[in-house]
């Protein structure tokens, strides 16, 4: 139609036959809900618990830390004190049913990478004369409060109305990447909450993948006439009965068919549902999210039970970064663990002096002991060859000799 020079056309209404579907946005299966209570830039110290129990490479790696800071040994040149002090360290009384500095050791590291620090305590009998016990707070229960000449450390737990001011002297604390004057420290995974809900909404559409194609559903399309009958509903359940009764016998390991007669009018067409569906691939994405997390967790990836492809000579340069943290993490905690030990032979009325006794780590070793074995001898034979020119080549071959025996 032409009106005054506009063409105008009447359209027909928008069909209402179309309908919309909407699901429940579960995109990370049931950890949906807790990473919806993530927001950036805020310290939630239940979130990064959960986030352990979410993505297992996460709890893997924390692990794997506290077991590459090793141990504690004592060392000295009194042994009475060095014995006793040993006594003390591989039976003192952890947490509630624990036992050694050891275990005390792992829970307190443990604590430190997943919350950025970790709260520690001694404790001293009634009699104050020695230390009976080592415990490790929840570091989510545990707040700071800053004060003009003091910072106040203040713990809720269980039963308690409000935060409770703790004393000083029995504690005993460590920390991992402290930013400025933040006591808080900073957990190991932070900048990590991203990828861990990327990689659990992969994880939760695999697991729908599965679920959806893994055990498969039959559409059986049964095509017929009315020159068949009116009988088609008889039809239908029949078949139903005997598709089913076909695949609960698979299922028990026996063999089944089922047979139905049907004139040349008539057709029947079986497929699986969903079996032409095309799936995502997940191994590339997945690995790229994952090394995020494997780069923040310090750790290479062969350690973690991922053997992506890495050269012998870059394994070996990993090590050494990996023992070279371990080592500088350790020299953080001794001060810590001196004063726990000095404490204990104060009470128990001990005097000593320097070198009697002395704490130190059980280094882990990451290198191949041959190689190691091979090293020591090259360096015995350059420290033969700048000996006293004065030395005979015979007495040089005798020693030569016994350093290869010996290795």
């Amino acid at each position: 139609m032409n009106i005054l020079g506009l063409n105008i056309s009447r359209s027909k209404a928008p069909s209402e036959s179309h309908t919309v579907q909407l699901r429940p946005n579960n995109g990370q299966g049931p950890y949906t809900a807790g990473f919806r209570k993530f927001i950036a830039q805020k310290l939630d110290p239940t979130f990064f618990e959960f986030m352990r129990e979410a993505i297992p490479v996460m709890d893997t790696a924390i692990w794997r830390l506290v077991s590459l800071d090793g141990h504690l040994v004592v060392k000295g040149n009194k042994a009475a004190l060095v014995e006793e002090i040993q006594e003390w360290m591989d039976n003192v009384q952890v947490n509630d049913f624990q036992t050694g500095m050891h275990a005390f050791h792992q829970n307190l590291t443990n604590e430190g990478f997943e919350q950025g620090f970790a709260i520690g305590e001694f404790i001293p009998n009634k009699q104050r004369n020695d230390i009976v016990g080592l415990k490790v707070a929840d570091s989510k229960f545990i707040r700071f409060n800053r004060k003009p000449n003091l910072l106040e450390i203040l713990q809720r737990a269980d039963g308690d109305q409000d935060w409770r001011v703790l004393k000083m002297d029995p504690l005993l604390y460590w920390s991992i990447h402290n930013e400025n004057q933040n006591p808080y420290g900073t957990p190991l995974f932070r900048s990590c909450e991203f990828m861990a809900q990327t990689l659990a909404t992969m994880h939760n559409s695999l697991a729908n993948v599965w679920e959806r194609f893994g055990d498969p559903s039959y559409s059986v399309v049964y095509k017929t006439s009315k020159k068949d009958g009116t009988n088609h509903q008889e039809r239908r359940d029949a078949m139903v009965t005997d598709l089913n009764d076909a695949v609960r016998a698979k299922r028990a390991g026996k063999s089944a068919d089922f047979v139905h007669a049907i004139d040349t009018n008539s057709e029947i067409e079986i497929k699986i549902i969903g079996a032409e569906g095309k799936i995502l691939n997940l191994e590339v994405p997945a690995r790229h999210v994952l090394e995020q997390i494997v780069a923040k967790s310090t750790l290479p990836a062969w350690m973690l039970g991922m053997h992506w492809s890495t050269t012998e000579r870059l394994s070996v340069m990993e090590s050494e970064m990996v023992l070279a943290d371990a080592k500088t993490r350790q020299s953080a905690k001794l001060p810590m663990f001196n004063r726990t030990v000095s404490t204990l032979l104060q009470m128990r009325g001990r005097t000593w002096k320097k070198g009697d006794w002395w704490l130190e780590f059980e280094q882990v070793n990451l290198h191949d002991i041959e190689k190691q074995a091979r090293a020591r001898f090259l360096n015995a034979q350059a420290d033969m060859m700048g000996a006293d020119p004065v030395a005979t080549d015979t007495t040089q071959k005798k020693e030569a000799q016994f350093v290869g025996k010996k290795l």
